[in-house]
C-alpha cells in the first residue's frame, strides 16, 4: 500500500498500528487503506516515546503568539523546521483537530443536503429532520458528542459542580472515610473534569489513578495535578473511555482497575447518557468477580434510584404558563407551549410534594447493562393531601456501598436540612427516614435506622439525595408539567407507567412519556369534580 496516499493522521495511525501489533513487512501488502484502525483515535497515541518516525517537518515558528502556543497550527505548516509530535499533549491536540475537522466537514455536507433537498433517513411517521452531522468519509454517522464535550470545556460549569457541597462532599466523605478501599489500589475516574475526585483518591492512598476526560478540560486537570505534586500518582488521559488505553506499565490487558469513581449523573439522572460510557469503562477495565474475589471491583456510586411523586407546582405554573396570558395587555400563550413539551429543571419546596414517593428505576451499577437504560416502569402514587396535581416531580438518590452490595430495603438516604447552613465538612445531619421505596413495597413504611456504636470500625456507607427534602443541589428536580391538572383528596390513587428512552434526535437527551389514570374509589367522593377516570392520560416530554 503506497503511504503517499495517506494523510498525516492516517500515517500516524499506521506507524502506531505497526508498532503495537508487530506487523511484518509482508503483511503490509494486504492493507488497502480502509481498515478500521485508520479511523480509531487510540492509534494516535505513540507506542514508543519520542518515536523518530513521528518527527514531522512543520516549518518555522510563527511570530504570532497564538501560533507559537498551538501545536496543531505548527503541524500543518509545510516549510522547514521540525517538531516532535509524539509528546502526549501534541498528539492529543492532533486528535482534537481531527475530530473538529470531521465535524466541520460533516456539517457542511449536511447543509448541502438540505439545500439540494436530500431525502435523508427519516423514520415513517416521524417529523424529525436528519441529524446535522450526516456523513463523514462517505459513512452515515451520528455525532451527538461534539457539543456535549465542548460544553465541559468551560470554567463555569466546573465551578457550579464543585460549589455543589452536597455532591462534592459526599464523594469526599466516601473516599476519605474508606481508605481500605483505595489504599494501594488502581482507580479510574471517568469524566474527571478538574480532577477533584482523583485528588481525593490520591489523598486516600491509591497506588495510581487514571483520570479520563474527553473534553479539553483534561489539559487543565493535568496542570492541577502538577500544581499539587501528584504526577507520580495521577495520570490524566484525554479521550473517550471507549477508545483509550492505559499507559505503560499498566497497558497489559491483564491489568485491571480496583475502583471506578465517576460523577456521571445528569438531570433526571440519565440526561447526558454519560452512564453508558461509565458502563463501558466497567466492562473494559474493572476487576471481575472470581472465586478468590467474589465482589471484584467496586463502582462509586454503586446504586442510584429515580424517585417520582405527585406535585403541586403552582408557583412554576404561574411563572411559566399564566404569565404569558397577559403580557402588558397582549396575549402570548403560544410562548407557554414549551413548558409542557420540555421537562423543567427547578427547585421545588418540600410542601409541593402531594403524594408518597416511589422508586421508578433502581440502577445497580455493578451489574446494569446499557439496554436497561431505556425502560418502562409502572407506578402507583397515593395522594397525601387534598389539592390540585399540576405535575409529576422526579429526582434521584445516590448510594456509595464500599463493597458494591445492594442498598438494604430499610436503608435511609442521607438528607441535609434544606434550610440549614452547610459547613465545610462531609458530615451531614440526618433529619429522618426517606419514604421513597419501590412500588412493590409502597405500603410498607421504612423503619428508622439506628447509628451503630461501632460505626468507626466499619466501612462507611455514604448517600445523598437531590430531592426537595434535602439541601438544594445543582441537579435540582425535574418537573413534568401537566396540560390537564386534576384534583385529588387524601387517599386518591394515581397509577400508570413511566416510559424513558434516549431521544431519536440526540442520544444525549431523553424522551419521556407518562401514562396515568386517577381513582378515588372507596373514598366516599360525591363531588362531580372528583369523579374517577379509568382512562389513561398520556403526555410526552423532552429532557434536554
Amino acid at each position: 500500500m503506497p503511504t503517499a496516499d495517506l494523510d498525516l493522521y492516517r500515517r500516524i495511525r499506521l506507524i502506531n498500528y505497526i508498532r503495537r501489533n508487530k506487523v511484518k513487512p509482508s503483511d503490509l501488502d494486504n492493507l488497502h487503506g480502509n481498515e478500521d484502525f485508520f479511523s480509531e483515535a487510540s492509534y494516535l497515541q505513540p507506542v514508543i516515546e519520542n518515536d523518530p518516525l513521528l518527527q514531522l517537518d512543520t516549518g518555522d515558528w510563527s511570530d504570532d503568539d497564538s501560533q507559537k502556543l498551538d501545536p496543531r497550527r505548527s503541524a500543518n505548516s509545510n516549510t522547514g523546521g521540525s517538531v516532535d509530535i509524539s509528546t502526549e499533549s501534541q498528539v492529543e491536540a492532533l486528535g482534537t483537530q481531527l475530530r473538529e475537522e470531521q465535524s466541520k466537514t460533516a456539517y457542511l455536507q449536511s447543509l448541502v443536503q438540505e439545500l439540494v433537498g436530500s431525502k435523508g433517513d427519516i423514520r415513517p411517521g416521524s417529523s424529525m429532520k436528519p441529524s446535522a452531522l450526516e456523513l463523514v468519509e462517505g459513512r452515515p454517522i451520528r455525532d451527538d458528542d461534539s457539543h456535549y464535550f465542548d460544553s465541559y470545556s468551560y470554567q463555569e460549569i466546573h465551578a457550579t459542580m464543585l460549589q455543589d457541597h452536597v455532591r462534592t462532599s459526599s464523594y469526599a466523605k466516601f473516599i476519605l472515610s474508606n481508605p481500605q478501599l483505595f489504599h494501594d489500589k488502581l482507580v479510574m475516574d471517568v469524566g474527571c473534569g478538574t480532577g477533584i475526585l482523583s485528588l481525593f483518591v490520591a489523598r486516600a492512598g491509591a497506588k495510581h489513578v487514571f483520570a479520563v476526560d474527553a473534553s479539553s478540560i483534561a489539559v487543565k486537570a493535568r496542570q492541577i495535578v502538577k500544581d499539587n505534586d501528584l504526577e507520580d500518582v495521577i495520570t490524566v488521559i484525554q479521550g473517550k473511555v471507549e477508545d483509550i488505553l492505559l499507559p505503560p506499565p499498566y497497558s497489559d490487558p491483564s491489568v485491571k482497575i480496583d475502583v471506578i469513581v465517576s460523577e456521571w449523573m445528569g438531570y433526571a439522572l440519565l440526561y447526558e447518557s454519560m452512564l453508558d460510557s461509565v458502563l463501558v469503562a466497567r466492562d473494559r477495565f474493572l476487576c471481575k468477580p472470581s472465586e478468590d474475589d467474589p465482589i471484584g471491583g467496586v463502582m462509586a456510586p454503586s446504586q442510584c434510584q429515580m424517585i417520582m411523586a405527585l406535585g403541586d407546582s403552582s408557583d412554576i405554573v404561574k411563572d411559566r404558563i399564566t404569565f404569558w396570558e397577559d403580557v402588558y395587555g397582549f396575549k402570548m400563550t403560544s410562548m407557554a407551549e414549551e413548558a409542557y413539551a420540555d421537562a423543567l429543571i427547578e427547585d421545588v419546596k418540600p410542601d409541593a410534594i402531594m403524594s408518597d414517593l416511589v422508586v421508578i428505576k433502581d440502577l445497580h451499577l455493578q451489574r446494569i447493562v446499557p439496554r436497561e437504560l431505556d425502560f418502562t416502569s409502572s407506578f402507583k402514587l397515593t395522594a397525601t393531601k387534598d389539592g390540585v396535581v399540576r405535575s409529576f416531580i422526579l429526582y434521584f438518590d445516590s448510594w456509595f456501598m464500599p463493597d458494591g452490595s445492594d442498598v438494604p430495603p430499610d436503608a435511609e438516604v442521607t438528607l441535609v436540612e434544606p434550610s440549614g447552613t452547610l459547613v465545610p465538612t462531609a458530615e451531614y445531619l440526618q433529619v429522618g427516614p426517606s419514604k421513597a421505596r419501590s412500588t412493590s413495597d409502597a405500603t410498607k413504611p421504612l423503619p428508622l435506622r439506628r447509628r451503630s456504636t461501632s460505626a468507626k470500625k466499619m466501612p462507611t456507607v455514604v448517600s445523598f439525595s437531590t430531592g426537595p427534602n434535602s439541601f438544594p443541589t445543582h441537579w435540582k428536580q425535574t418537573i413534568f408539567l401537566l396540560k390537564s391538572p386534576f384534583k385529588v383528596i387524601e387517599g386518591s390513587i394515581v397509577s400508570g407507567s413511566f416510559h424513558c428512552r434516549k431521544s431519536d434526535s440526540n442520544s444525549r437527551a431523553l424522551d419521556v412519556e407518562i401514562h396515568y389514570a386517577v381513582s378515588h374509589t372507596g373514598l366516599g367522593v360525591t363531588s362531580p369534580k372528583l369523579v374517577s377516570s379509568p382512562f389513561l392520560t398520556v403526555q410526552t416530554f423532552n429532557v434536554r
